[in-house]
């Protein structure tokens, strides 16, 4: 048995500034340490922000280990909500893309409706397919 550094993942996700919203990241294969490398990326552009929304697209394999280059584009900056896209590259090849949201923190209106006291019937208590459909006058 040897002695092991202790694994964390934050390690996994750390960025290397190299120009403005520009990184380098080490890519271990592909999946979720990309798409977690991208969504930090992204929110490293938007301090005191909150993602709301992403969508990211694998375009090609992260073959082996290695360094990649990130960089953020900033597509809109408005008071409440800006717009980022990010793109994960080796050299001229671009591995992964990605689209996120971002909203800066508010008060709002905050309501839920109280849902109706109903009582619901356990499942094993509602009727199988065969009832329903004698039921509705069908064969079965």
């Amino acid at each position: 048995m040897h002695d092991a550094a202790p694994y964390a993942f934050c390690d996994e996700l750390r960025l290397e500034p190299s120009g403005p919203d520009a990184f380098r990241a080490q890519l271990h294969g592909f999946g979720g340490l990309t798409l977690g490398i991208a969504g930090h990326a992204l929110a490293r552009t938007c301090p005191g922000r909150h993602m709301t929304a992403f969508h990211g697209t694998f375009l090609r394999a992260a073959e082996g280990e290695g360094p990649a280059d990130v960089s953020v584009v900033r597509l809109r900056e408005g008071r409440l909500l800006a717009h980022r896209r990010v793109e994960i590259r080796r050299g001229d090849r671009v591995l992964f893309e990605a689209n996120g949201t971002f909203a800066t923190p508010a008060d709002g209106i905050g309501f839920q409706q109280v849902a109706p006291d109903l009582a619901v019937p356990a499942p094993e208590a509602l009727p199988d397919e065969r009832e329903v459909a004698e039921r509705e006058g069908m064969e079965y």
